[in-house]
């Protein structure tokens, strides 16, 4: 550091103190990805393995584990995936996540529950 710069605390939001738009909401879907790949790490599975328990692509799983352009996928999107893989690692079925009647979100169309509405980041448990 040069003796003529300051230090700046954090404000806890990377996205806020760089001033990008919708900072909240990109630090929600962070938290979630790094709990996405912290479980998958966890639990020893490969990424090819993981995606196909997601049921996404190799190539999306790749682009969400490694954070490269959040913004192109929504938070239902991060929120589904987590809850899929938390079915898949308690021993639960992809297919009860994936009801009929189901709805596709903005992003890679990943199905949710009809009615389920909106997720607001306080609805992801991060246990």
């Amino acid at each position: 550091m040069r003796d003529d710069e300051a230090l700046e605390r954090s404000s806890g939001n990377i996205f806020a103190d760089l001033g990008l738009p919708d900072a909240e909401l990109a630090l929600a879907k962070a938290q979630v990805v790094l709990q996405i790949n912290a479980t998958i790490e966890q639990l020893g599975w490969a990424d090819i393995d993981a995606a196909d328990i997601l049921g996404i692509s190799a190539a999306d799983f790749v682009t969400i584990s490694e954070g490269a352009t959040i913004s192109a996928f929504s938070y239902e999107d991060f929120a589904l995936l987590l809850e899929r893989l938390k079915a898949a690692a308690a021993g639960g079925s992809n297919q009860a996540l994936t009801l009929a009647g189901r709805a596709a979100t903005a992003g890679f169309g990943l199905p949710v529950a009809a009615g389920s509405g909106p997720i607001k980041s306080g609805d992801v448990s991060f246990d």
